[in-house]
């Protein structure tokens, strides 16, 4: 018997794996709620953070258009991230979204826990390359989500 590859895995296969990730990540999801509560975007917030400072991404001076231009390259492969930067902060658009993919695969309505979640969660990552507290506003959810991410800081 052949042992199997990553060059292997079939179409099949995949949706296998993106079947049991988003029955993980919905089981994750409500379990963080149910355990911290109205603390979940602290909790999202924190994560994001911690996974920044694992990403291969380093930059100097990070301004918020530089901070959301690496964060974009860095997640392309799952989410389409555009943004519009002004003084106090930027108007993003997710087109593209894995998480609007595992909502709609576990039935889960979309702008509730699961992406509340992500939105503190992208913001932490923003927080931690931007070296100041940013944080995400309402959404807009459906086929493209938008919301505010503002600053902590003016920008230039």
């Amino acid at each position: 018997m052949k042992p199997r590859t990553e060059l292997d895995v079939s179409s099949e296969d995949h949706q296998k794996a993106f079947t049991e990730t988003s029955f993980l990540l919905e089981i994750l999801t409500k379990t963080i709620g149910d355990v911290v509560g109205r603390s979940a975007p602290s909790l999202g917030v924190n994560a994001g953070r911690q996974m920044a400072k694992r990403m291969p991404i380093y930059l100097k001076d990070p301004e918020l258009p530089e901070v959301l231009a690496a964060i974009a390259n860095q997640m392309k492969a799952g989410f389409e991230i555009e943004y519009v930067c002004d003084e106090t902060g930027a108007e993003l658009s997710i087109n593209r979204c894995t998480i609007r993919e595992v909502c709609q695969n576990r039935g889960l309505a979309l702008g509730e826990q699961t992406c509340t979640m992500f939105h503190y969660y992208l913001a932490g990552i923003a927080a931690e390359l931007h070296g100041c507290a940013t944080r995400p506003g309402d959404a807009a959810v459906g086929e493209e989500c938008k919301f505010r991410l503002t600053s902590g800081r003016r920008l230039r």
